[in-house]
């Protein structure tokens, strides 16, 4: 009773390797089977029920494969993690650049310069300091 989910796992990847497209799974009685057999194969065994699902979803992602792989500007035999990327990211630019280096060190010398940090937004108050905290949440009602 094991053998039929196994060789289901293994045959699905061979047959759609030689053009097989699982076009059978598109139908809902057959959908409907396949999950009839998993919930017969969970009762039965945990073990058997288990292959079963996986089984299925080997049938599932087979015909999904098929169908991808029928779309235009995708060639039959190329699965889709083998596909180039026609558009790669533009390389990072440099890291250092919003550093002001005001000793005229090397970038790279990082620990040697003195680095000068600016306000993004200069018209922002500045906030509470550590002494005045107690009074600020006094202030708001929740000390």
């Amino acid at each position: 009773m094991e053998a039929a989910p196994i060789v289901i796992i293994v045959g699905a990847p061979i047959l759609a390797s030689m053009g097989f497209k699982f076009s059978f799974v598109e139908n809902i009685l057959v959908r409907l089977l396949m999950v009839g057999a998993v919930i017969y194969a969970i009762q039965k065994d945990t073990l058997l029920g288990l292959l079963t699902l996986l089984a299925v979803v080997t049938l599932l992602v087979e015909r999904n494969q098929a169908i991808i792989t029928s779309l235009p500007g995708m060639s039959g035999t190329t699965k889709i993690s083998q596909q180039r990327n026609l558009y790669p990211m533009a390389p990072p630019q440099d890291i250092f650049t919003h550093i002001k280096d005001t000793d005229n060190y090397d970038n790279n010398d990082i620990h040697d310069a003195s680095v000068t940090l600016e306000d993004n937004i200069p018209d922002l108050k500045e906030g509470p300091t550590n002494h005045d905290a107690p009074s600020f949440f006094k202030n708001l009602g929740v000390l």
